[in-house]
């Protein structure tokens, strides 16, 4: 029997300092992730050979496997919590019963994330090429495209479909309103060449994210697995598959690869500055991933979704701090509108903001609840939400 459960408005007040803590530190770290990725590109030029002449430091093949290393580093948490682990409670929640309802996850489930993590290694590359051609803080509020075209996608796969209300249709327009007046802004208002290809490729990346979070959440509705481990498996083959094209992106076209792996090993270990960003970078990717695991399961899939459109605000801020974007008279207010009305898009879309208080039936994805099985006498009955 299905249960009819609502998608809950986020209240902010039920919160816990711990869940506030993984917010907080999930929002930074994102931030500085992206930042780490522009940073990388203002190195002052160095040669990437003894007898080479100095170029820009651009590498984002290689940028893309390192992401995926920090995305292995999460099994570093796994084992921590395992040893530290408080004992179980003799009570079944909700939660374990939805959970009886999935296969435990074996040997050879490991084997279906390679389909998800390979939509994950191309959108994440033309994300690390998008920051070097359009404005870190642009980059930061296009990437909540993904939400339109995980939408789209909904309505392409029947066991994904969500029951849209008018809410929820109003906050997917001001969010494609909102990206439509950022993009816009950054392509007549920059000061780039390659502003229109930034453009394009951090949209191309929503894609194919989209196609990934939606392969993901197709195989995390029948596979009981650890969120951390299923981190630390996507790393792994994020790791592999880029093993085995780096050689081939390191020897084609002939006349200049698309790759060239032993300058990025020349200008990294003569870089102080490169090597520092590298680790910050990898580091951040492993603390993000976990901050944003751990805000899932103390509060839900939506309070870290929304949260994490507040992060081109940390992205903003280091990018005039470090003068990689300048304050202009008309494109800095527009480009502040824009994420304005696409925040509020998020905030309607996730139900923080409730716009009509006399709708009661919010949005409700079928993935989400069903097959939750009613259980009666509980003294709290929420609604399981996967894990990103």
């Amino acid at each position: 029997m299905k249960s009819k459960c609502m998608k809950p408005r986020i209240l902010l007040k039920t919160i816990s300092p711990k869940g506030w803590f993984y917010i907080i530190c999930m929002i930074v770290t994102g931030g500085i992730v992206v930042s780490c990725t522009k940073a990388l590109g203002e190195v002052p030029p160095t040669p990437q050979c003894a007898t080479c002449d100095p170029v820009q430091f651009d590498h984002p093949y290689m940028q893309t496997l390192m992401m995926f290393l920090g995305e292995m580093l999460c099994i570093i948490f796994y084992v921590v919590s395992r040893l530290f682990a408080p004992k179980r409670s003799k009570y079944v929640s909700l939660d374990a019963l939805q959970l009886q309802t999935k296969t435990p996850m074996s040997f050879k489930h490991t084997f279906l994330f390679v389909g998800p993590v390979l939509c994950d290694l191309l959108g994440s590359t033309l994300s690390n090429m998008s920051v070097r051609h359009c404005a870190a803080s642009v980059h930061s509020m296009l990437r909540n495209g993904v939400i339109l075209f995980i939408a789209l996608l909904s309505f392409i796969f029947p066991e994904f479909r969500r029951d849209f209300d008018l809410p929820n249709v109003l906050g997917l327009f001001f969010i494609f309103l909102g990206l439509i007046m950022v993009g816009l802004v950054s392509v007549l208002h920059s000061s780039g060449n390659n502003s229109v290809f930034g453009v394009l490729l951090v949209t191309s990346s929503c894609v194919l994210h989209a196609a990934y979070f939606v392969l993901e959440e197709k195989l995390l509705k029948k596979v009981e697995i650890d969120g951390n481990v299923g981190v630390f498996n996507e790393g792994f083959w994020g790791s592999v598959q880029m093993s085995v094209l780096l050689p081939l992106l390191n020897t084609y076209p002939k006349k200049q690869p698309l790759e060239n792996i032993r300058g990025w090993v020349y200008q990294s270990k003569n870089s102080g500055v490169i090597i520092g960003l590298i680790i910050g970078f990898v580091v951040s990717t492993a603390v993000y991933n976990q901050c944003g695991f751990q805000t899932t399961k103390l509060t839900s899939a939506s309070v870290r979704s929304t949260f994490t459109a507040l992060r081109p605000v940390i992205v903003w801020i280091i990018s005039l701090s470090f003068g990689w974007e300048k304050v202009d008279k008309l494109g800095t207010p527009l480009t502040l509108i824009g994420f304005i009305i696409l925040t509020f898009g998020i905030l309607t879309y996730n139900n923080v903001l409730i716009v009509f208080p006399h709708k009661k039936n919010h949005n409700r994805t079928k993935l989400e609840y069903e097959h939750i099985p009613i259980v009666e006498n509980m003294v709290e009955m929420k609604p399981v939400l996967q894990d990103e």
